[in-house]
């Protein structure tokens, strides 16, 4: 099993802001299908509680922060610059948001119910 990585994005930072950018087949390592994203959520909040059988999942906080607990590990996201990397089989729960985060997920596939696992470790 793979297991969950930390990928840093490149940064150009100048005068008129800070551009970040990643590219399917270096930094991001499967073709994104799917997006969604996760705001107001309180700091008290748990999401996610489950893994994929197929889908690859890439999360990045965009804004704030937010604590992602995985059977192997444990992240904090907190900059819009470095992203988690979920591969299948590795389940994952999201918590301590910090006020006003806004988490991106990027998905390898469409929303299919069946491809969720709930009821096993990992």
């Amino acid at each position: 099993m793979i297991v969950p990585y930390l990928i840093q994005f490149a940064q150009h930072i100048d005068n008129r802001g800070t551009l970040i950018f990643g590219e399917v087949g270096s930094e991001l390592p499967f073709t994104v299908k799917r997006a969604f994203w996760i705001l107001h959520a309180s700091s008290l909040a748990t999401r996610g509680g489950h893994a994929h059988n197929e889908c690859h999942q890439f999360l990045i906080a965009l804004k704030g922060s937010v604590l992602v607990e995985t059977n192997i590990a444990s992240y904090t996201l907190a900059s819009p610059h470095i992203g988690l990397y979920v591969p299948p089989k590795n389940s994952i729960t999201l918590s301590e948001f910090a006020k006003d985060s806004i988490i991106l997920v990027l998905c390898s596939h469409k929303y299919d119910k069946e491809d969720y696992i709930y009821d096993q470790i990992c």
